[in-house]
């Protein structure tokens, strides 16, 4: 994972021997979404502990303490440079820290209309994405582009919920080549498909006793959507991907930056399924 450079960041832009790059401060990973909106969440199941609340910054920021902030990096804000398809707002390939495929960001036009339609649960190949023109394609021709510039082998995918986090942590996702879209889409999938042990069901029916029937009832309307024999499906018991429950919808990746280990790790945000939409 590459390294930040190491000077400090004002509070408008980080300057790099190919130029700079400008941003405004904001702990949201959009710049149209309030941060407490965001950072709100919400799960299908009950019971866990209370995290520390979030810190919200209300004042401009000093160097040291933008490096704290949750929202990623660089720290997107209401830019008129910012135009949709890019992030951060500089051409595909250019020489900053870290980049994403356009493909896989949330959409920078919109926050509530990502640019792709894909429900985790389902295998990528159902993704679909939306032109610029408004038509609803297969995201296919997208699945071998890189997925970051510089190329990584190797990245952890934060995921934006309190259960997933407390349970197994991040989503690891290897290659042994530059990892491509296809492969972070289908490392997500895989990650949500592994069977939950009995241990853990049990575990989360401590927490609250309506989990369970939680869990189950998600497990039912996720079979229901499966392309394949509901029967079939129901055999292979609950998943990881039933504590989310209708919270299934891919709303993006974006980048966090650790100061103090000088790495990098990707964040997946979630949103609720919209009965009706082609790939829902």
């Amino acid at each position: 994972m590459p390294e930040l450079p190491q000077e400090m960041p004002t509070l408008m832009q980080w300057n790099f021997p190919t130029g700079s790059l400008a941003w405004s401060p904001h702990p949201a990973p959009h710049p149209n979404v309030p941060a407490t909106a965001f950072w709100g969440g919400n799960s299908v199941l009950q019971g866990l502990p209370q995290n520390t609340p979030r810190w919200y910054p209300r004042t401009p920021l000093n160097p040291q303490q933008t490096a704290q902030l949750t929202g990623g990096w660089p720290l997107p804000g209401a830019d008129p440079e910012w135009t949709p398809g890019t992030w951060p707002p500089v051409a595909w390939g250019a020489s900053v820290p870290v980049q994403l495929a356009p493909c896989l960001i949330p959409n920078p036009a919109n926050p509530n209309m990502p640019q792709m339609i894909w429900d985790i649960s389902q295998n990528p190949v159902r993704a679909q994405r939306i032109t610029g023109a408004h038509a609803i394609i297969s995201l296919g021709s997208q699945f071998h582009q890189q997925a970051t510039v510089p190329a990584a082998e190797e990245v952890h995918i934060a995921v934006q919920s309190a259960f997933v986090e407390h349970f197994w942590g991040p989503i690891k996702v290897t290659s042994k080549t530059a990892l491509t879209v296809w492969d972070i889409l289908f490392g997500i999938y895989m990650f949500f498909q592994t069977p939950l042990t009995q241990m853990e069901v049990d575990y989360m029916q401590t927490l609250d006793e309506n989990n369970y029937d939680s869990l189950v009832e998600a497990c039912r309307a996720r079979c229901n959507v499966t392309p394949a024999l509901p029967g079939f499906e129901r055999l292979q018991g609950l998943k990881r991907i039933d504590i989310l429950g209708d919270q299934r919808g891919f709303w993006g990746l974006w980048i966090t930056f650790d100061d103090f280990s000088n790495t990098w790790h990707l964040n997946l945000g979630l949103v609720n399924l919209r009965p009706g939409l082609p790939g829902w």
